[in-house]
């Protein structure tokens, strides 16, 4: 370490790069580990058990992995959008009709672009967006252990204002999910 002083000032002392380097990774690692959504494009697996209606009865259970989302035994592609911004929390809360106990309040949510068609039969013969549309986009809502998904037909990037989707008709459902 080299010590240095400051005009009659306590000395200070600069920290080797190495030190600083570590220091700041194991702070980089922290957060995101206390952030379940900021972990969802790496390559690690995350398995959600489908807890709503909609979930049991369409998607079942749910897998999280890179670039890939795995609804009903079958892979579809995810391409991270953006972070939603913490401001609009409470918005995308509503949106995915996330009950109102403290302990499933939203941490983070997440904007992916996907791809799955309206001919994509999941369980039972359903389909993620009924028969006359295909699903573009996902937003990911992280509350703890909880998953919450909405599924939009828009061609364009969703307006994640709870007024503007109450009365727009590309939200095609929201699933449920615990982990597992």
């Amino acid at each position: 370490m080299i010590a240095a002083e400051h005009s009659g000032r306590m000395p200070f002392r600069i920290l080797p790069p190495a030190v600083l380097l570590t220091l700041l990774l194991s702070g980089l690692n922290a957060i995101c580990q206390s952030n379940p959504g900021a972990n969802s494009s790496s390559r690690k697996s995350e398995s959600w058990t489908a807890v709503s209606r909609t979930a049991i009865s369409i998607t079942g259970d749910v897998r999280l992995k890179g670039e890939t989302i795995a609804l009903a035994r079958q892979n579809f592609p995810l391409t991270a959008i953006r972070e939603i911004d913490r401001s609009l929390l409470g918005d995308v809360a509503r949106i995915v009709a996330m009950p109102p106990p403290a302990s499933t309040q939203p941490i983070s949510a997440k904007l992916f672009k996907t791809m799955i068609s309206r001919n994509v039969r999941l369980l039972h013969g359903n389909t993620i967006c009924g028969p006359g549309a295909d699903a573009k986009w996902v937003l990911a809502v992280f509350a703890n252990e909880n998953l919450s998904l909405a599924f939009f037909s828009s061609r364009d990037e969703p307006k994640l204002d709870y007024a503007a989707i109450e009365t727009g008709h590309d939200l095609c459902g929201t699933y449920t999910y615990v982990k597992r």
